[in-house]
């Protein structure tokens, strides 16, 4: 929906306006005009500042129309999502392999600290021909899961949703 502005016998008026799509005699959809409802005329509502047209179209647009028996045409808010969680314990789904959790956790502490951008722009300043984000984030989730032994980091990448084989150059210690 959308406010518009026209003209009846040479005066403005507002009314709020929708497209619809109908279906035309040669059976193609087609888009067209209804009218939800007529506001009135322009120099009713006009405060004063110019442009009143263009702000009573952006403050219905952002929820908040200038008019305010325009507001229960306003979209509303995204309704919020609700989530129920119920796991008991002894339940398979108490608990979860490094596989599933590696993107959801991790990944997100490596690119709140920038070591995404960091390991990018290390690569374009080296002009190294791999992936050394790609390489270093097993690496990374390795020692901050299982911190005591460095081999068992690298025999355990295989655990993680993304891998690099140890065919790899850079796996190999």
């Amino acid at each position: 929906m959308y406010v518009e502005c026209f003209t009846n016998n040479g005066k403005p008026y507002l009314r709020l306006v929708q497209s619809v799509r109908v279906t035309n005699k040669s059976e193609h959809k087609v888009p067209q005009k209804q009218v939800v409802a007529n506001i009135g005329p322009l120099d009713c509502f006009d405060d004063g500042p110019p442009d009143y047209v263009a702000r009573l179209k952006k403050s219905f647009k952002a929820g908040f129309p200038l008019i305010p028996s325009l507001e229960p045409y306003c979209a509303s808010g995204k309704t919020a999502e609700t989530y129920h969680l119920s796991i008991n314990e002894g339940s398979p789904d108490c608990f979860g392999h490094p596989k599933l959790f590696s993107h959801v956790l991790l990944e997100r502490i490596l690119e709140e600290l920038g070591l995404n951008t960091f390991f990018s722009s290390y690569k374009g300043f080296t002009k190294i021909q791999y992936d050394v984000y790609g390489f270093a984030k097993p690496i990374i989730f390795g020692m901050l899961l299982n911190p005591a032994s460095k081999s068992a980091t690298v025999r355990q990448n295989g655990d993680y949703f993304e891998y690099y084989p140890a065919s790899c150059p850079f796996v190999r210690w």
